[in-house]
This record gives structure tokens, C-alpha cells and sequence, in this order.
């Protein structure tokens, strides 16, 4: 399978910057192939990349996701068969890149190691950030926030945009630079979709000890169970993107998750592959429960901030309950 890492982020974001800048990194011995998705006629990003080191293969004509899908596919084969060492794609500033991951995870012979988001903090408002539902599709997709242009961005810009990017469910790992450069260290240290890892939590907030994990018994496709204990406890659990589970059950039980038999809940986050590729980003605080679509499709998660009379075993039973395979 061709090790893969999906670059996205907005017009003008710096992804193609990006882009040649992890070519000029790329280890002589190895052949890397590169897809470009121009949002136009003409196609101007892969003549910009070319002779860059890399093969590239254009997906001309509109996103990706829609108009451009099946050029997409055609492309992927294309770069396929010269059998890459790696595979770089940039999608269009207008692509749904939830979409393009669906159908990279479908293909047999890619193997996705990560999402990364450019961001323009130049020019990107903290406060509109996450209103537009497009952007916010990619930032919860993303593994990585690449924060470019941080030289031209105005005082207090970057702090601000990180700010809001903290606030994001799942948590994002969120880089500081200029000129889009990223080492490939970065890059190879994100886990693949496939196979029994997950994706590690970024480093906790909150004053505590040591995470204690254990592996998950009786479920479909095992899973992981961490605990830190603090000022206040954290226990999630973390599921393979084959588990997954009925919505209105999980909803029930969610929205009771403050009351006996659990109780002592500050906070509940969670995203749940919920079947039929579909995946629901669930919060709970000061017993209300909000539920909506998530782009996320890594694995499924959920977080509960809690304090020492939280049965977590009780509330573990539930959810099992809820799980449909």
C-alpha cells in the first residue's frame, strides 16, 4: 500500500508552498508522485510543481469531490501504477475534503497517514474561523493545523486562531510556521487510518498525572481506555473506524449522563461512527446535549471530564449496549 497525506486548506493558504517544500525534503533514493486538484480550466498548480522531483498527476476541471471525482479516480490508478514510494495529494481550496478521505479509504492500495490543514493566519479570522461549515469540515478532518504566514500575521493573530483551534473536537496537533515549511519528521509521525493504531491525543490541558490505558474486552474491534487523574478525572475511549453505533441510543444515553447511576459529569465530547460511513459529533455540558454530522473519520472517541463518583464502569456497560458492531 502507498503511504499517503492529504494536504488541503483554503485558497491561497500556502498548500502548494507546502507542497515544495516537502519535495526539496524528499530522500534521493525515493520516487514520490504528487496529485494535484486545480479548481479551473487550465491546471496552473501542476505546471507550478513540475519538476519538482515528484510525478505529478493533475486532476483538472473542478473539485476533486464532485465535478473532478472521477478524473480523481482515473488519477489515483495513474499514480498507482508507477508504484510510488509516497503519494502527496493537494486538493482544490473549494474541495469537501471529507469526500476525498472517503474515497481515499476506499482504495485498496492507499494507505492515508494523515490530513493536513494550512491555514492562512495572515488573513484568517479568529472569530469567523469556524462559521463557515466548509472550513470547519476540514479543520475537524485535519490531524494537523499547519498555522502559515505566522511573519505576516498581526499581534496576538496567532494566539487568537489557536485559541479557537483548542476548541475543537478531536484535538488537533497545531504548528507554528513561515513559508509553509513542514519536516518530514512531522509528517511521518502521523498515524495511518488502517490497522489497529490510533491517533494519540494531543497533550492534555488540564493539571494532572500520568495516562493509564488498557485495552478495551468485549467489543467488535477492541479499543483503547484512558485514564489521567487530576483536579478532576478524564476517561475516554478510543474505537477503531469499524466499530460503530446506533445514534439514537448513544443520544439516550448520552443525554442522561449527568444523572444516577453516572453522575459527577463536567464535561462529554465525542465523535461516533454511526454507520453507513456517517460519523456524529455529540457535546454534553451542564446537562444539555447538542448532536451534529462530523467530518471525522480516523476512529470514534469519547471524552468524559468528570469527578471521583462517576461510575465509569456503569457508564462503559451502557455505551457497549449502544454499539452496533
Amino acid at each position: 500500500m502507498i503511504p499517503t497525506w492529504l494536504i488541503s486548506g483554503g485558497l491561497g493558504s500556502g498548500k502548494t508552498t507546502t507542497v515544495q517544500q516537502l519535495l526539496r525534503k524528499k530522500p534521493a533514493y525515493e520516487h514520490w508522485a504528487l496529485l494535484i486538484n486545480d479548481f479551473g480550466a487550465v491546471g496552473l498548480d501542476a505546471a507550478l510543481l513540475a519538476n519538482q522531483g515528484a510525478t505529478v498527476h493533475a486532476v483538472e476541471g473542478g473539485c476533486a469531490c464532485c465535478s473532478g471525482a472521477g478524473a480523481l479516480e482515473a488519477a489515483l490508478q495513474e499514480a498507482m501504477n508507477h508504484a510510488p514510494d509516497r503519494l502527496l495529494i493537494e486538493p482544490s481550496g473549494m474541495s469537501v475534503a471529507d469526500v476525498l478521505v472517503d474515497t481515499l479509504l476506499r482504495h485498496e492500495g492507499i494507505e492515508l497517514h494523515g490530513v493536513i490543514y494550512v491555514l492562512d493566519a495572515a488573513h484568517a479570522d479568529p472569530q469567523e474561523l469556524i462559521r463557515w461549515q466548509s472550513v470547519l469540515n476540514q479543520l475537524t478532518l485535519a490531524d494537523l493545523v499547519l498555522l502559515n504566514k505566522t511573519d505576516l500575521a498581526p499581534p496576538g493573530r496567532c494566539d487568537a486562531l489557536e485559541r479557537v483551534l483548542d476548541s475543537l473536537y478531536p484535538p488537533k496537533t497545531v504548528l507554528r510556521t513561515q513559508n509553509g515549511t513542514l519536516d518530514l519528521a512531522t509528517l511521518e509521525a502521523l498515524q495511518p487510518y488502517r490497522g489497529p493504531r490510533f491517533m494519540p491525543p494531543a497533550a492534555p490541558h488540564q493539571h494532572g498525572g500520568a495516562v493509564t490505558t488498557t485495552t478495551l474486552q468485549n467489543w467488535p474491534h477492541g479499543g483503547e481506555k484512558r485514564i489521567q487523574q487530576g483536579i478532576s478525572a478524564s476517561t475516554g475511549w478510543l474505537w477503531p473506524p469499524e466499530t460503530a453505533f446506533d445514534w439514537r441510543g448513544a443520544k439516550r444515553l448520552l443525554e442522561k449522563v449527568g444523572d444516577p447511576p453516572y453522575g459527577d459529569v463536567q464535561r462529554l465530547k465525542a465523535v461516533l461512527h454511526i454507520g453507513e460511513g456517517r460519523w456524529m459529533a455529540f457535546q454534553w455540558m451542564h446537562g444539555q446535549l447538542t448532536r451534529e454530522l462530523s467530518s471525522w473519520r480516523r476512529d470514534s472517541r469519547l471524552e468524559i471530564i468528570h469527578g471521583a463518583s462517576f461510575d465509569t464502569s456503569a457508564f462503559e456497560q451502557a455505551l457497549r449496549q449502544t454499539c452496533i458492531r
